[in-house]
């Protein structure tokens, strides 16, 4: 039988150790890590220059979907435009006006730079003149950049362009209305390579730094708290001298947070530990869990989370990411040797990925 008395004791011996950890009485750290650390290693990193399709050998692998209007022949389909080849193209219909060639993103991403790559060697009147680049807001195609009387390209030449208009789509495609043929309409259109580029977004915690359960944004979540002064909150407060303390002897413990602008896809996870040398109260066994509308499921499973040091980040791989709005942390078992959970602190966890 677990005894209040003597968890309490043990919370007490936790709070003498955290009066000696930098921030609370502003002496230098001894720890494993400082305040400022921890957390620190999911900053968000920009690379705008980034083709965001990836390269494809099918229209609809790796992911996503390419679509057309007509093709010319089987041997040369729109995907062959995705394909990191310049020797390999799409070549549309004969006599299709207007020819298009596009691809859908499994989630919306915001286009702000394109590149159309001509190889077709000498025969440049097949190379795009007048065209739109659209986007699709749900209801219909809209017009977010246009360009016009675009001559004179060589037979392997690469042009980049910039978007007037972008925003945050998943379908996006050339829509083109005429080619450098001098006959009205077009003949052909030949596209070796089309590029849609935006920011590609690494080891980004997309949780806010939070300073209650509610604020700056979305809802802090969990099971029940050791007391008003470790809300789970505090585990989303990019802090570890703070930190989340589950109530005493409650199994399953659980915290998680709820996005309330739309679904992330979380392709990593970070739990950092904060109490000291009490690593029993470090979580061993848990299952990263996603509401997918009607149930909460399993997107990772950990067991055997043992031999944590007082102030220790560890970072996972979501064995079976999506998107979702709501996660959770479902931890089953603690580091203490007794049965089931006597209480489970986190300074820190970090809900990483790309939105």
């Amino acid at each position: 039988m677990k005894t209040l008395t003597s968890v309490r004791n043990i919370f007490l011996m936790s709070a003498l150790i955290l009066a000696s950890t930098p921030g609370c009485q502003g002496g230098e750290s001894t720890a494993e890590a400082s305040p400022s650390e921890g957390l620190a290693q999911s900053t968000q990193e920009l690379a705008c220059d980034t083709n965001l399709v990836p390269v494809m050998t099918g229209p609809t692998t790796p992911s996503g979907i390419v679509t057309r209007s007509g093709v010319y022949s089987s041997s040369y389909e729109a995907h062959l435009a995705f394909d990191s080849s310049i020797t390999s193209l799409f070549i549309s219909q004969v006599g299709q006006t207007p020819a298009w060639i596009g691809y859908e993103f499994p989630s919306s991403k915001t286009i702000t730079r394109y590149a159309l790559q001509y190889s077709n060697g000498s025969i440049t009147t097949r190379a795009p003149k007048s065209w739109t680049l659209e986007a699709f807001n749900g209801s219909a195609w809209i017009a977010v950049d246009t360009r016009s009387n675009e001559i004179n390209w060589n037979g392997f030449e690469r042009r980049e362009y910039t978007v007037a208009s972008p925003g945050s789509y998943s379908k996006y495609r050339l829509n083109v209305s005429d080619d450098n043929d001098s006959r009205s309409g077009i003949e052909v259109i030949s596209l070796g390579g089309l590029e849609l580029i935006g920011c590609a977004c690494e080891n980004t915690n997309q949780v806010p730094v939070m300073s209650g359960p509610t604020t700056p944004g979305g809802i802090v979540t969990r099971s029940g708290v050791y007391s008003s002064s470790y809300e789970a909150h505090l585990a989303f407060d990019a802090s570890i001298t703070s930190m989340f303390i589950s109530q005493v002897g409650q199994t399953p413990a659980t915290i998680g947070y709820e996005w309330t602008d739309g679904p992330r896809t979380i392709n990593r996870y970070a739990l950092q530990y904060s109490n000291g040398s009490i690593t029993t109260r470090a979580p061993k066994s848990w299952t990263l869990e996603a509401f997918n509308g009607s149930a909460w499921i399993a997107v990772d499973t950990r067991s055997n989370e043992v031999n944590w040091n007082g102030f220790e980040r560890r970072e996972y791989t979501v064995a079976s990411p999506g998107s979702y709005s709501k996660y959770r942390l479902n931890v089953s078992d603690d580091n203490d040797s007794r049965s089931g959970i006597e209480a489970i602190s986190l300074g820190g966890l970090e809900f990483i990925g790309c939105r």
